[in-house]
């Protein structure tokens, strides 16, 4: 197995090479790491083969830029790849891979001028963007020796589905507009699935060097306006006559030789010993324009059911993005009329997101409750839409959704439906009441037998399911992943968020997110906090449910400071508001707040549960609790009370821990379980 880290998170190319590497398997191991800040230099590098420096700041003026943003050029696209490459060295990593560009050639030639880039062409660049990546190639080739090998990256533009820049700008032109003027022009272009795979190869061959990766074919822009026009089923005329306007405009603005100039590799010098290019020119507009069959007119279906539409929100926004990133058209059913843990209104604006994004949404009341009556219903709605729509792929979530959804698709699943189902954490565990046994556990290993991809979240119920259960295939993902980024790096004025909260001074923000309902065991903290009797101590809970009055007479009679903060679109700051995160439920998947809580930096007292024992070290990234002992929580809450290093510690700790749940890694092995399903 080769491992491999991409320094850079969220970038658009690391994002996409880890999603490319996940098909093949245990193959690689592929870790990403984020370079903002002074975190990444205490993460350890050694045991990695490879890593795939992504981390930069792009070139996006198109006029004179400010000290300030060229000093920037410099640190981020020389200075910290140098350092990053040293750092890899000292580790003994073997081998360093760095994204330059074709910048480091200058800007386009004008409208009519050729720029053929060969192997003898020098770099000469035009601006300080290019100059920083020139100076980080010189300072790489320093490094390299035989046991530390370097591979340089030249790309052209590089597009694909989700890219940035001119191609997005390009794809809205084609769309849109009847007619397009036709200029002679060549560029070379790079399709990001071949530059995965050109990685890859380096990667494999354990390769040094500096390379050209492109297209085995040219682009001319009018005629790829042209030609994603066609991949819509739009016509968009050519004009000539137009060059003599442009070129005119070209004297006064870059953006006109940037989109119609010139600047292409020869061939020759973008020829590697295996074929690096999965998909040619056409296919390559085909899959960015997210339609990878050669039928439009029937493109592969898929359906995201869930008993709620807050799970859509909260959790399935990626999956969705995912499906259609693979060409499905895809379908979303679940409650919108009490849409769960989100307003109504969310609910209405998550209707309008998802309509705004190409998806059909239908609303069907699927219960969360066990009556006959309401499941039979819903039954007979999801079975006669699936029946209807004939989907190639279903992706199910909840207990009862879920098995609604599986047992309505089982004439689909014999015509050749997939059928994937998340169980968000099974209704029946280590101490769970009986009657969930009794009822919960036989329906599932039943509907286990409808299942070809049983995706569990947390490792008690992926050993359990793994051995009782049918599934075709059964795997365990870290959770729904999380943006780790969002909650680690917010920035607002903590003192005035706390004051706005009825919180000052030396007060300490105990914080819970969740429903107000019997599971999340919220009383048993307000109790505790009642003997406690700390009157600096303020518990504030943000989510809505049934038990507001119950908890708000239990504070009263036990004199705690309770905020009932209701459904809130800020939690990543009310997070950084507070001293101490609580999780008391009775019972859990892989909770998504304590996971928030974690990669905010906070110290927890949780539950000693399935899924949270998974998360919290106890003792490292704070403690964990039997559910309902009062005397534990009291303890382990004084104690971080009263020790602000310990808070500090645990925190970090956390911060450092939370990385193996990030969403970019869960993304991955959801994109590969969706791509490979029909193999």
């Amino acid at each position: 197995m080769k491992k491999i880290l991409i320094t850079g998170a969220n970038s658009y190319i690391g994002t996409s090479f880890e999603k490319y590497i996940a098909q093949f398997g245990d193959k690689y191991q592929v870790d990403t790491l984020d370079m903002i800040g002074d975190d990444w230099k205490k993460f350890d590098f050694g045991g990695y083969d490879t890593v795939y420096h992504v981390a930069g700041i792009a070139h996006s003026d198109n006029g004179k830029i400010s000290k300030e943003k060229a000093k920037l050029y410099y640190e981020v696209n020389t200075k910290l790849t140098i350092r990053t490459a040293m750092k890899a060295k000292k580790a003994g990593v073997k081998q360093f891979i760095f994204m330059s560009s074709a910048i480091v050639y200058g800007d386009s030639a004008p409208i009519g001028k050729m720029k053929m880039i060969t192997r003898d062409t020098p770099a000469s660049p035009a601006n300080c963007y290019g100059d920083s990546k020139v100076k980080a190639e010189k300072g790489l080739r320093r490094l390299e020796d035989d046991r530390f090998k370097v591979v340089i990256l030249r790309p052209p533009m590089i597009y694909g589905m989700g890219s940035k820049g001119n191609y997005p700008l390009m794809s809205k032109l084609a769309q849109k507009m009847p007619v397009f003027p036709y200029v002679k022009n060549c560029r070379s272009m790079l399709y990001i699935e071949n530059l995965c795979e050109f990685v890859r190869l380096m990667i494999e061959n354990e390769e040094s060097g500096t390379f050209w990766p492109q297209n085995s074919e040219y682009s001319n822009t009018s005629e790829l306006v042209h030609m994603i026009g066609e991949t819509h089923g739009k016509n968009v005329h050519l004009i000539k006559g137009f060059e003599w306007a442009l070129k005119f405009l070209g004297v006064f603005t870059g953006i006109v030789d940037k989109a119609f100039g010139n600047l292409a590799y020869t061939q020759s010098l973008s020829k590697y010993k295996e074929d690096y290019r999965v998909a040619d020119l056409k296919k390559s507009i085909a899959l960015t324009e997210g339609i990878s069959d050669s039928k439009k007119s029937d493109p592969k279906k898929a359906l995201m059911l869930t008993s709620v539409a807050s799970m859509i929100d909260q959790f399935n926004i990626p999956n969705i993005e995912l499906l259609q990133s693979l060409g499905y058209r895809v379908d979303v059913i679940a409650n919108f009329e009490d849409p769960g843990t989100i307003t109504f209104e969310r609910g209405e604006e998550l209707k309008q997101k998802l309509v705004s994004m190409g998806v059909k949404v239908t609303h069907v009341a699927i219960p969360r409750i066990l009556d006959p009556k309401s499941i039979f219903s819903a039954y007979r709605s999801v079975k006669k839409t699936i029946n209807k729509d004939k989907y190639d792929l279903i992706h199910c979530h909840s207990p009862i959704g879920g098995a609604i959804c599986r047992l309505a698709a089982i004439k689909a699943r014999r015509n050749g439906t997939k059928v994937i189902y998340t169980a968000h954490g099974f209704h029946f565990y280590d101490g769970a009441p009986k009657k969930n046994w009794l009822i919960y556990y036989p329906v599932e290993k039943f509907c286990s037998r409808f299942t070809d991809v049983l995706i569990t979240i947390n490792n008690e119920d992926y050993k359990r399911a793994k051995a009782k259960f049918h599934a075709l295939k059964t795997v365990y993902i870290p959770g729904i992943g999380i943006n780790i980024d969002k909650f680690a790096n917010v920035h607002i004025d903590r003192s005035a968020k706390r004051s706005e909260l009825g919180i000052t001074g030396n007060d300490i923000m105990i914080l819970s997110v969740g429903e107000l309902n019997e599971n999340k065991n919220h009383s048993t903290i307000i109790k505790a906090l009642g003997q406690i009797n700390d009157k600096r101590i303020h518990y504030c809970i943000a989510g809505k449910g049934n038990l507001e009055q119950y908890l708000k007479d239990i504070a009263e009679r036990n004199n705690v400071n309770l905020h009932l903060l209701g459904f809130r679109s800020d939690v990543e700051e009310l997070y950084k508001c507070a001293d101490i995160y609580v999780l008391p439920s009775i019972r859990e998947g892989l909770n998504v707040s304590l996971m928030e809580a974690m990669a905010s930096g906070l110290p927890c007292v949780a539950s000693r549960i399935r899924g949270n024992c998974d998360l919290i070290c106890s003792g490292k990234g704070g403690y964990l609790c039997r559910p309902t002992n009062i005397e534990g929580y009291v303890n382990k809450i004084t104690t971080l009370i009263a020790n602000d290093h310990i808070r500090k510690t645990m925190g970090e700790y956390n911060h450092s821990a939370i990385v193996d749940y990030s969403q970019e890694k869960v993304n991955s092995l959801i994109y590969s379980i969706y791509k490979n399903i029909h193999d």
